[in-house]
């Protein structure tokens, strides 16, 4: 993986080395995020432990950790949250459980696991939402059967559950982003049975389901991306059989495809 920068003419030009010098070792770049004045890259999803690079400039890049915090199963450092005045970065791993650091400065050495890796937190953190002044992690098991989790944290270092089994359906096995439109906080899911569902909540406790059957084509196996867009809220499908599906929507209820088949 690499960082691309955007020119001034339009055009793009390469800024970071291909695996930041690690060539196939580190062969996605995940998740980007900006931190007092630094631009964060996290990296992985290969047999090596997962990295994280930042840069002033956009340019110059000097590596915060090679070694996936110390845990050589951390294989990807997946998302970042920006969270009361400190910077977040969530883990995945093949086989392990997930992890949740942070640090207040962003340097080497400065980070701390607020979320050690257990039996309650599965294998993969998959987003992270700032909703009401609580930061809310969405966890995907690393053996991809077991029902996905969502976690909520008042201060960052503890965490309580969401839900630990799917919104109450096993068949819920991972999830796509959040979202926050309208008063509500937003998370899709993949769920090969029945189709992609979407949740919401209001207090961050109750959930509701919106969508239940991946938009009426169970071949919709997962809600993978949410966005709001000029007072619309849009919703991404991952479809195998047809191509990828965008759905939008006034109400989050009431919805309209715009594109199908890729």
């Amino acid at each position: 993986g690499s960082v691309w920068q955007q020119q001034a003419d339009g055009q793009w030009q390469q800024v970071s080395e291909a695996g930041f010098g690690s060539g196939s070792a580190a062969p996605a770049i995940v998740d980007l995020a900006v931190f007092q004045g630094y631009i964060y890259a996290g990296m992985g999803w290969d047999d090596a432990p997962g990295q994280v690079w930042r840069s002033r400039d956009g340019t110059t890049w000097q590596p915060v950790t090679t070694d996936g915090f110390g845990d050589s199963s951390n294989i990807a450092i997946t998302n970042f949250a920006v969270f009361k005045g400190q910077l977040y970065a969530g883990t995945g791993t093949n086989d392990g459980s997930a992890q949740i650091w942070r640090t207040t400065s962003g340097s080497n050495n400065s980070w701390s696991n607020v979320a050690p890796d257990g039996p309650g937190l599965a294998g993969n953190v998959t987003g992270f939402a700032v909703y009401k002044g609580v930061l809310y992690a969405a966890v995907e098991s690393s053996s991809g059967v077991d029902p996905a989790q969502v976690w909520r944290s008042t201060n960052g270092g503890d965490w309580t559950t969401v839900t630990a089994d799917g919104f109450g359906d096993p068949g819920n096995i991972s999830t796509g982003g959040f979202a926050q439109f309208d008063g509500y906080l937003y998370l899709g899911t993949r769920n090969e049975a029945t189709g992609g569902q979407l949740w919401r909540t209001r207090d961050g406790l109750h959930w509701e389901m919106v969508v239940g059957d991946g938009f009426g084509d169970t071949s919709n196996i997962k809600i993978e991306s949410l966005l709001v867009h000029d007072g619309l809220l849009y919703a991404v499908t991952f479809n195998l059989q047809t191509g990828l599906q965008i759905w939008r929507s006034e109400d989050a209820i009431h919805w309209e495809q715009i594109i199908s088949n890729g």
